[in-house]
């Protein structure tokens, strides 16, 4: 195992790091509650490590052995090597592996100095005793650093650790709350929701959150019943969708990552809360939003979500179109929503918005609509409504 120090921070890898620059990592302006951290890490293929993982059970460490077995149980590898997590900015995150880790002077100094990072799985105990402790551990994307794969290592030895570190769990770290855990406690209350029977009813409404929200209002709703929870009630006055369409009438589109719900065959188990992230589809649908309180008109409200969105400007647009509101029966208590019909330039190109996860926009045919339709592949609701009430005037 190589260390070496580096200013205010010491470096652990089990590779060779002479010949890294680190001088990255000194201008970064850290968290100071994150004492461990890594960067985003590239091999020779360019292709990912997965140096940054959720805390695993015995059977994630057997199956990321074999390669055959990381293809047939993808959702566990999914969710052990945080396939979905976003890259676009720094994540807290359960543990950091010793391919390459960074971590504040004063804190090793202090609890780390005679640590061994050469036994197997010593870099996730590092990180649970971090958050023991009440510290964070951090993956920060935008340090990137080129290191080849390493070989496996023995696998005996970490089975044998990982069984250490499911009795220290019990009795020592029982109670330490890391990202993994804080997420299953609430997604605990949000599946738990199914088992209230219809006798349950609001009986107070509290706090109210994100007071400086421009779009919508949140309060702490009490609802009692065979269990007593809280539920967060989002109020909001109005939406906008705007429906993009080029001179040969096809219509843009974009695909985004939407939440669903949790269990399809249940009713309103819907993961308004928590922010589960591991919990939903990419949906091909049109651009919407919400209309903030600022708003003198519900057009500049959709205006500035294409703009924000898919970069449309106004010297794209050639004519725009006002249809009629559409009135929802949704959890989400959205009064109605407008829609807009925007005809731009047939040169137009957009610019998606990485940090909403929009990952294409394209402009389908009426004959593609019908075929998506069809396939159950427009499943926004929304979507639906405004395309059959745009076709419906256009014919």
């Amino acid at each position: 195992m190589n260390k070496i120090e580096l200013e205010n921070y010491v470096v652990i890898s089990s590779h060779k790091i002479s010949d890294l620059d680190f001088s990255q990592v000194l201008k970064q302006d850290k968290n100071s509650d994150a004492v461990i951290f890594t960067g985003l890490l590239i091999d020779q293929d360019n292709q990912i490590i997965p140096n940054f993982r959720s805390f695993p059970n015995l059977l994630d460490l057997f199956l990321k052995r074999f390669s055959i077995l990381r293809k047939i149980f993808p959702q566990r590898m999914r969710k052990y090597l945080l396939w979905d997590i976003s890259l676009q900015s720094p994540t807290m995150v359960d543990w950091v592996t010793s391919d390459l880790l960074f971590i504040r002077k004063d804190y090793y100094n202090k609890y780390l100095k005679n640590y061994d990072f050469s036994k197997p799985l010593s870099d996730m105990y590092a990180c649970l005793e971090c958050y023991k402790k009440g510290k964070q551990v951090y993956i920060f994307p935008d340090l990137r650093f080129t290191l080849p794969r390493k070989f496996k290592s023995n696998t005996f030895a970490k089975i044998k650790g990982f069984l250490t570190f499911v009795f220290r769990s019990i009795s020592m770290y029982k109670n330490v709350l890391y990202p993994s855990r804080k997420y299953q406690i609430k997604k605990n209350l949000v599946t738990g929701a199914h088992k209230l029977n219809n006798r349950s009813f609001l009986k107070k409404i509290g706090a109210n959150f994100q007071k400086k929200n421009k779009v919508v209002q949140v309060y702490e709703g009490k609802v009692s019943g065979q269990i007593n929870y809280k539920q967060p009630l989002i109020f909001s006055n109005d939406s906008v969708v705007g429906l993009i369409v080029n001179s040969k009438k096809d219509i843009g589109l974009i695909t985004i990552w939407r939440h669903s719900p949790l269990k399809v065959d249940r009713r309103n188990v819907f993961p308004v809360f928590p922010d589960t992230i591991d919990l939903g589809i990419y949906s091909i649908e049109a651009c919407r939003g919400g209309v903030e309180k600022s708003d003198l008109d519900s057009k500049d409200s959709i205006l500035r979500e294409l703009h924000e969105e898919i970069n449309l400007r106004s010297n794209d647009i050639l004519e725009c179109t006002r249809l009629s509101k559409l009135i929802s029966n949704t959890a989400w208590d959205i009064f109605s929503t407008q829609v807009f019909v925007f005809k731009v330039k047939d040169d137009f190109v957009p610019k998606l918005q990485s940090e909403e996860y929009i990952t294409k926009f394209k402009f389908y045919s009426l004959d593609e609509i019908k075929k998506l339709i069809q396939e159950n592949k427009i499943v926004c609701s929304i979507t639906q409504s405004a395309i059959l009430q745009y076709l419906t005037i256009e014919n």
